[in-house]
């Protein structure tokens, strides 16, 4: 019988913008700062042996460094090519009940790619606005934690940048649920960890390389988890499936912390600097514990305005009024200040 590929239809290629010369990059979340100079030497030292396959001993490694910086066991970690390659397999991950998973609303676009993906019965918990944040009504998601075989929250949320649930939300979930996924890419940011949970037994997180450290040209992440879901994650890796040049940015990237956290501390500086600007122009931009801000500009058809004007940010699913902003250097902010100014004049102008 031949075979029904119908069902691809429901996926679309992957949008992402080929920025043209002089372009603001504030769309995907980025560090708009290089890695340092003792990284990039990593890199190259380990480029030179591109024709081999990396050894187990750089897995290893690394995975013992991540252990020492999150404050867990090596064998509660495992390394992965960037976060997206932990979370699909979490998604193929052997579970008792039926393939019910419980998502917040809006989150991270990939949970809802790889649901689609693996067929998951999705059931979505829709977050909402609580003045200058967003929260989740925990009952709800307690009531859809109960018959749920995975539950999966990012804290802090993308696309809001708000830290939706406290501790004690997030502990009674683990106990309803079969598997609470834990997505931390933006822990650095938020300065707080739920690695306390994973005493619950059925907690993994999700973190990455991408943000505080710079690397996602290189694609690095890991997830913490219980050893016995640890060890189910690291079978279901094929070998070798984190680059070499990778792996060694990653050991420099955590010999060299103060480095990452100076970043954090000057996107966090001008993320607010970035925010007190938008309200004082009217919009509402909303707290955020990430690298990113969500607003409501209240113009129509923003995102492609600013990319009409080389300033690349994200569409969120609120309406053509709302965007993600990265934060990016002191002159980013600038320009995209200045291309916000052009359009809400020519606005003005028009509706005048």
């Amino acid at each position: 019988m031949p075979i029904d590929w119908s069902f691809l239809s429901q996926f679309k290629p992957y949008q992402l913008n080929d920025y043209p010369p002089g372009a603001v990059r504030l769309d995907l979340n980025e560090s708009p700062y290089p890695p340092p100079h003792e990284v990039v030497i990593a890199i190259l030292e380990e480029a030179r042996k591109a024709n081999r396959y990396p050894e187990p001993r750089l897995y290893s490694e690394l995975q013992e460094a991540i252990a020492e910086y999150v404050g867990v066991e090596p064998y509660e970690v495992v390394v992965v090519a960037g976060g997206d390659s932990g979370i699909e397999r979490l998604f193929i991950l052997p579970t008792k009940n039926d393939r019910n998973l419980v998502l917040l609303e809006p989150s991270f676009s990939m949970f809802n790619f790889y649901a689609k993906l693996f067929s998951w019965n999705v059931r979505r918990v829709p977050i909402r606005e609580c003045g200058n944040e967003w929260c989740v009504p925990s009952k709800l998601l307690l009531d859809a934690a109960s018959d749920a075989s995975m539950v999966v929250v990012d804290q802090p949320n993308n696309p809001t940048g708000s830290a939706l649930l406290s501790i004690d939300v997030l502990e009674e979930t683990a106990r309803k649920t079969s598997l609470l996924v834990i997505d931390e890419a933006y822990h650095e940011f938020y300065g707080k960890s739920h690695v306390n949970l994973l005493a619950e037994g059925n907690v993994v997180l999700i973190r990455t390389f991408s943000k505080a450290f710079s690397l996602a040209g290189l694609r690095l992440g890991y997830l913490i988890a219980p050893r016995h879901i640890a060890n189910s994650l690291r079978a279901l890796l094929p070998p070798f499936n984190v680059a070499r040049t990778s792996l060694a940015a990653g050991l420099a990237a955590l010999r060299l912390k103060e480095y990452s956290r100076r970043i954090v501390d000057a996107i966090i500086r001008e993320r607010e600097r970035l925010r007190k600007a938008l309200s004082s122009r009217g919009m509402k931009p909303y707290r955020s514990y990430t690298n990113f801000l969500l607003v409501n500009t209240r113009i129509e058809g923003i995102a492609e305005r600013l990319a009409k004007k080389k300033v690349y940010v994200r569409k969120v699913p609120f309406g053509s009024t709302w965007m993600r902003i990265t934060t990016g250097t002191p002159s980013d902010t600038e320009l995209l200040l200045q291309a916000l100014d052009q359009i809400t004049k020519a606005t003005q102008l028009r509706t005048s």
